[in-house]
């Protein structure tokens, strides 16, 4: 696993589970360092606790980043179906000069990255709003509706991409434990 973050608590909960085994207990019960059992408690529940804010950061951003690449792949399609609605009527009026800005295969948008793709998305918007108005696009597939739902997908990528997953303006807090008190009484030293 590439993950360091993982198996570095992969690692603690195994030393963990170790010492706690059955037949390692009667290591250390009863055993000079006492303090290892209350330690490795503490430790136990600082784990549990950072264990905890892992998860719910990796699940924030895997959340993110799902509802990104859904947008993405979404923005993507209706691309390359707008370009060759468009592609189609520009080839039957004979305007050899505007099926060359739109006539790419699918695989050309999955490749943009996420800017350029955006700015794909707008040139086509541009180029079909003129050109559904036009005699016989309609029948060619480039409509006002396909120019609508190509607007929505890039507007919901948009959203997507410039507002950065939540977990990025508040940082999550472990719960509040109370501090360890000193095993040696006051005044000794």
């Amino acid at each position: 696993m590439n993950d360091v973050l993982t198996n570095r608590f992969r690692s603690v909960k195994a030393c963990i589970g170790v010492a706690n085994l059955d037949e390692n207990r009667p290591v250390w019960e009863g055993k000079a360092p006492l303090g290892f059992g209350e330690d490795l408690d503490e430790i136990t529940a600082d784990y549990t606790v950072a264990e905890d804010i892992a998860a719910r950061a990796t699940s924030a951003a895997k959340g993110y980043a799902d509802a990104k690449d859904q947008a993405e792949s979404n923005l993507e399609t209706l691309c390359y179906k707008t370009a060759r609605a468009l592609s189609s009527h520009f080839k039957k009026t004979g305007d050899l000069t505007r099926r060359a800005k739109v006539d790419f295969k699918l695989g050309y948008y999955q490749k943009l990255r996420d800017q350029l793709l955006i700015t794909a998305a707008t040139d086509l918007i541009t180029i079909g709003t003129t050109a559904s108005s036009e005699t016989g696009a309609d029948k060619r597939g480039v409509t006002p509706a396909l120019i609508a739902e190509l607007q929505l997908a890039l507007d919901t990528f948009s959203g997507i991409d410039s507002a950065p997953p939540h977990w990025h303006h508040q940082p999550l807090q472990p719960p509040q434990r109370p501090r360890r008190q000193s095993r040696r009484p006051h005044g000794t030293t």
